[in-house]
């Protein structure tokens, strides 16, 4: 059984349009290399939090997500990936008890748990803070700038968008580095023309740029 984690709504996810960039790769390495833990994910906004959630789902066979929070058992050796754990903690403010049980649950069993933050820094309420201080924080770095044009192939593709030959260089040249930027100039392209039934023009790209 899979368990679908919270995508954008208005992109269809596919496999082939998933590039496990050298952020994400590298955090990675460093999970499978520890034997247990609680594993704290963050990172910029859209820097493949959720994806690489999905990466470790699609190759382990214990996980959850908040729906099942307070019904999961663990077994020895469960890897175990929570979305947007932040939130999470808020849903159950009010019961702080099953919060603490499980965390002690996940310690006692020998498991991995990994979970993606909204935030860079958690408030939490004592009895909670005192079971996550040893967790190992992890932030996903930045794709590496080789990286850059085939991400921004990947995300153009998924909303409809070809841009080729001195189009795309001309983005390429002026584009921030980082997956938000490539995704918010995307955006807004797909409003100027797959939205409004017509080719990407230049004066369109410049647009999109200067917004």
């Amino acid at each position: 059984m899979q368990v679908p984690l919270n995508l954008r709504p208005t992109i269809a996810y596919e496999g082939r349009s998933f590039i496990e960039h050298s952020g994400i790769a590298d955090t990675i390495k460093i999970i499978k290399t520890k034997d247990k833990g609680l594993f704290l994910l963050t990172g910029k906004p859209r820097s493949g939090k959720t994806h690489l959630l999905i990466s470790l789902m699609n190759t382990h066979s214990k996980y959850i997500e908040s729906k099942f929070f307070d019904r999961f058992n663990f077994t020895s050796n469960d890897f175990v990936l929570l979305d947007d754990f932040d939130l999470l903690l808020k849903d159950y403010k009010n019961d702080i008890g099953l919060i603490v049980s499980f965390l002690e649950d996940a310690k006692n069993s020998n498991s991995k748990v990994v979970a993606s933050l909204t935030t860079q820094s958690l408030e939490l309420e004592p009895h909670v803070g005192s079971r996550v201080k040893s967790a190992i924080w992890l932030n996903i770095g930045d794709p590496a700038e080789d990286e850059i044009p085939k991400l921004f192939d990947s995300l153009a593709r998924q909303r409809g968008i070809s841009l080729e030959g001195r189009k795309r260089q001309y983005v390429l040249s002026r584009m921030g580095r980082d997956i938000a930027s490539l995704e918010r100039f995307l955006d807004r392209l797909v409003l100027l023309t797959v939205k409004a039934g017509k080719g990407v023009q230049l004066s369109d790209i410049k647009i999109a740029l200067s917004e």
